[in-house]
């Protein structure tokens, strides 16, 4: 089982390394042709300037470390079918970096893109077929959203992602869904390999194709990971929802702040989310806020791998824990004004 596990880690391994070298390539071929990111002053005086060019292009070098990672390793028909379906995710996010595709019209693809899904038997477990679907459609729309929306830092997504892969890969351990664990593996290394460019300050970012990439694999490998043996359905359902509850909450929190204050749900500003008000209690220091952050991650994936093994009562406590915890620290942050982060 050791040496099991140990062959597993050579899938981050192998994914971090070819991610890393594809992103250096598309960075390089990004600022040749000059597909570089110009930042709006304003933005600047929040998070800190940038002092080098920033190339756009990310999720490219992202895309085809997972997939060459994938082919090297030969793995089962559910990775391939999960990566050909993250490729119409990519190419919508690609679309609209480059033509500014309209909110209707991408709701319809992400929809369309779930409903497909469904069709190769990707659809949440331990729960009647009618309320399953219309679950598993509305997570990948909504995730691969919330992914979107929260990339608005550097290092922000990738740091979260790889902690939200390293938890489903536990969960794919420990209930034996290979599967699970291969794939999370892959995507962490990754993330991992990406987020060397991107950590604060970034030198490239993913744009919406990396961040639709990844919101659509971090909703297929949630809902794949209730695949798995677990030995009551509060821990099949709750911990692989709990380790996604950083992106849920705070595109909650940025839909209920809009709806409340009369403003468009697509309306954009940055001071909207939980890690721009962060900024008020730890200063603008986009290290100081991916480091809370990461230790939020980690501590609410490390409750819902402990709920797994928990006796029933145990496991809801845990995750009541998770979930209070989050929507303590939203609601500390929505006592935040934008104005005073902006400042």
């Amino acid at each position: 089982m050791d040496l099991d596990r140990l062959f597993l880690m050579k899938d981050l391994a192998i994914s971090f390394f070819v991610t890393a070298i594809f992103t250096a390539l598309v960075r390089f071929t990004a600022l040749k042709l000059g597909w570089i990111h110009r930042l709006n002053p304003r933005d600047e005086r929040i998070s800190g300037p940038h002092f080098r060019t920033v190339a756009m292009g990310g999720g490219l070098g992202i895309f085809m470390g997972i997939v060459t990672t994938a082919i090297m390793i030969e793995h089962d028909h559910v990775l391939r079918t999960v990566l050909g379906l993250a490729t119409i995710a990519l190419l919508l996010g690609l679309y609209d970096d480059l033509k500014n595709c309209r909110p209707l019209a991408k709701s319809i693809v992400q929809t369309l893109l779930g409903v497909v899904t469904l069709f190769f038997g990707i659809k949440v477990q331990g729960l009647p077929i009618w309320l399953s679907i219309p679950i598993t459609v509305l997570g990948i729309v909504g995730l691969m959203n919330a992914v979107n929306i929260l990339d608005n830092m550097d290092g922000i997504v990738n740091g979260l992602m790889i902690i939200a892969m390293l938890g489903y890969a536990g969960i794919g351990i420990a209930t034996q869904n290979n599967s699970v664990t291969s794939l999370s593996l892959i995507i962490a290394g990754a993330c991992l390999g990406f987020w060397i460019y991107n950590k604060p300050p970034a030198s490239i970012f993913m744009g919406d194709a990396g961040s639709m990439l990844l919101g659509y694999l971090l909703a297929v490998v949630g809902i794949l990971a209730t695949f798995g043996n677990y030995p009551n359905l509060v821990g099949q359902l709750g911990a692989p929802l709990l380790i996604a509850g950083i992106f849920i909450a705070n595109t909650t929190f940025v839909t209920l702040w809009r709806k409340t204050h009369g403003l468009p749900i697509t309306f954009w500003c940055l001071e909207h989310s939980l890690n721009y008000r962060l900024i008020a209690f730890v200063g603008k220091s986009a290290w100081r806020v991916n480091l809370f952050f990461y230790i939020a991650q980690t501590f609410i994936s490390t409750l819902a791998l402990i709920s797994i093994f928990a006796p029933l009562l145990l496991s809801l406590l845990l995750l009541l824990i998770g979930i209070t915890g989050l929507f303590w620290a939203s609601w500390r942050l929505w006592q935040v004004t934008p104005e005073s982060v902006a400042r």
